[in-house]
């Protein structure tokens, strides 16, 4: 089974394509930046994982990654708006075209890695990007989809340093080993649920 993952080098997407790579599925990586995610998939002892260079902005590149895929999983995401990156252009313009370009290809199924609270009517950019890519995604796609909203995701350096100085400002030594304990639990949780969905969601029954 040939799956492609967009978007599979970030933090969710390499744990998404160790999953595949484990149950035997033929894993194909679509990036930006291909020299980048091959060198990060060899690090991560992902040497046979095919990497296609595609941006969900440019249509003949998602038509070309998406060619003979069994089923796509749509990870790509962006945080911060800059240099034509919008979150209008990548969560909903993006979405669609890859959803499209599925249904094209006679792609079965599609994974769609949403954000928590998706709302196309938020006054927050993001979150209704968010939002509108899941319409547009479920009018563009016939087929099987899965819409996934993780609250919390291994990954976020930033999120990981605050956390950890909260927890040290607001309990001294004590607080701060709470905050790792913490971040322990969310981080199992999150791969205990990356690892009960993916075989449900993307391999066949």
């Amino acid at each position: 089974m040939k799956i492609v993952i967009a978007g599979g080098t970030g933090f969710l997407g390499r744990r998404l394509v160790r999953r595949l790579v484990a149950e035997r599925a033929t894993v194909c990586v679509a990036v930006r930046h291909p020299e980048q995610a091959q060198n990060a998939l060899r690090a991560a002892g992902l040497d046979g994982v095919t990497v296609f260079r595609a941006d969900v902005r440019d249509q003949a590149s998602v038509t070309a990654a998406v060619a003979g895929a069994d089923a796509v999983v749509n990870a790509v995401s962006a945080y911060v708006e800059k240099s034509g990156v919008t979150f209008e252009a990548v969560h909903e313009h993006g979405a669609e075209t890859v959803a499209r370009e599925a249904v094209a290809a006679g792609v079965a199924r599609l994974i769609l890695v949403s954000g928590i609270g998706a709302d196309p009517g938020s006054g927050s950019p993001y979150i209704r990007a968010r939002g509108r890519g899941e319409l547009v995604v479920r009018q563009a796609f016939p087929g099987e989809v899965s819409y996934w909203r993780f609250p919390w995701a291994p990954g976020h350096h930033f999120d990981i340093v605050a956390a950890l100085l909260l927890g040290l400002f607001l309990g001294g030594f004590g607080g701060f080993l709470s905050a790792i304990q913490e971040w322990d639990r969310r981080e199992t949780k999150f791969n205990e649920t990356l690892d009960e969905l993916t075989p449900k969601a993307v391999l066949p029954s």
